[in-house]
């Protein structure tokens, strides 16, 4: 009852602060010629050719973290030629058929097509070798590309970086052997590094991760559980969560409701009808890691013809209410932005948050600028919060008491 009391509550208040529906148009181009990632909250879009690159290379915190993803969207297959290195010299591009197609992971990014090649349970491309901590590659891939282009692919080794050959068929023969290193740069702010092997160069043209939670693309699905499939529509970046709701689903958004799986957004938001797109009435809750939740609807699609793509979508951070996490406890804010500088923390917790209450609030640059001790016994309760000392602006509340924490925007106004 008292959980019921504390959500309407939020909601009561929360109604006199309606959110600001954005309507975003954005264009994958005709024929899907480009790939776009999409910011909420600034409505920045950063296209790129999928032309522009072919490989992508975790950069992971250790020598030996890795996974190398292949551009679905430049319309690239991954074959595994053969099993051993020493095959290298003995590819013939009249065995397709009896190669085997490799395809990313849809659902998490840090397995891509090469890391399922099987050639250990380490690593799918290569062995360990415990003397020297280095991944050793073993399999030797055949990229083909949609003009016909054949280029046969290893990975030699991993450790602080990756070390790769390739060549490429002429028709008649394999081109001489072009090598590169990559190494692990996490300092660019990009979870992967991009690799042209057609130009043979580090691809720039991708946004750093700070900068987009969308990338609306073409990648391959297990479509149906049938076969494989090359499908359009929207992949959310690692960090974020996705909860969504078909049409007709008037239950309320709970935390065990949000996956990580990073194709939950998906191409299901649309539905071919004959030869034209309807769009179904489902809603995508998108969680941001500094906590900030966005309701989605996409409204259209103008499929291969146009690429374009439409959706409307709003900050729904603290008209939402209250979201049920899984030990149950919760807390909110009203009003919110706040009114005279003060705000009302309403906050309910069972047995297992008991601990050290506190709520800290943060500034956009990360500096501490307000804590406060909270009851932490089980129970409904609500506190005033006094914040004349802070200056108009955004912020960031931190609530935590034993195991439950979470965060929420704040406006001080």
């Amino acid at each position: 009852m008292k959980k019921i009391l504390l959500s309407l509550v939020i909601t009561s208040i929360s109604a006199f602060l309606p959110a600001q529906v954005k309507n975003v148009n954005l264009t994958l181009n005709p024929s899907y010629t480009q790939q776009v990632y999409f910011q909420f909250g600034t409505d920045k879009q950063t296209p790129v050719p999928v032309a522009d690159w072919d490989l992508a290379f975790l950069n992971g915190p250790s020598p030996q973290d890795f996974a190398t993803r292949i551009n679905d969207a430049a319309d690239i297959s991954v074959y595994k030629a053969a099993s051993v290195a020493s095959d290298w010299d003995n590819i013939n591009v009249g065995d397709e058929g009896s190669w085997t197609k490799l395809y990313n992971n849809e659902k998490e990014w840090e397995e891509g097509a090469f890391d399922t090649a099987g050639a250990s349970i380490f690593a799918g491309w290569g062995t360990y070798n415990m003397a020297t901590h280095k991944i050793v590659g073993s399999v030797v891939f055949v990229l083909k590309y949609s003009d016909g282009t054949y280029r046969k692919f290893m990975i030699e080794e991993l450790f602080y970086g990756y070390t790769c050959k390739f060549s490429t068929w002429d028709g008649h023969n394999w081109s001489a052997d072009e090598t590169f290193k990559l190494p692990l740069t996490q300092g660019t702010g990009r979870s992967f590094n991009y690799y042209s092997l057609t130009n043979n160069k580090l691809v720039e043209s991708i946004p750093v991760d700070a900068d987009w939670d969308l990338l609306f693309t073409q990648y391959y699905s297990y479509y149906k559980n049938i076969t494989m499939y090359k499908v359009t529509g929207a992949l959310h970046k690692s960090g974020i969560k996705v909860a969504k709701k078909a049409k007709g689903d008037t239950s309320a958004v709970k935390d065990p409701d949000f996956s990580s799986e990073i194709n939950t957004i998906g191409d299901g938001w649309k539905e071919l009808s004959g030869f034209s797109y309807t769009i179904p009435d489902n809603k995508y809750y998108i969680k941001q890691e500094n906590g900030t939740i966005y309701k989605m609807w996409f409204t259209a699609f103008g499929g291969t013809a146009t690429g374009n793509i439409s959706f409307s979508y709003e900050d729904v951070t603290n008209s939402l209410g209250i979201i049920e996490l899984e030990d149950k406890s919760s807390f909110g804010l009203y009003p919110n932005p706040t009114v005279n500088k003060t705000t009302t923390l309403v906050y309910e917790l069972n047995s297992s948050s008991l601990g050290n209450g506190k709520v800290s609030i943060f500034n956009l640059t990360g500096q501490k600028v307000y804590e406060e001790a909270i009851t932490n016994q089980s129970g409904f309760y609500s506190k005033e919060l006094n914040l004349y000392k802070l200056n108009p602006g955004i912020y960031v509340l931190v609530f935590q008491a034993g195991a439950f924490k979470e965060t929420k925007k704040l406006i001080v106004r």
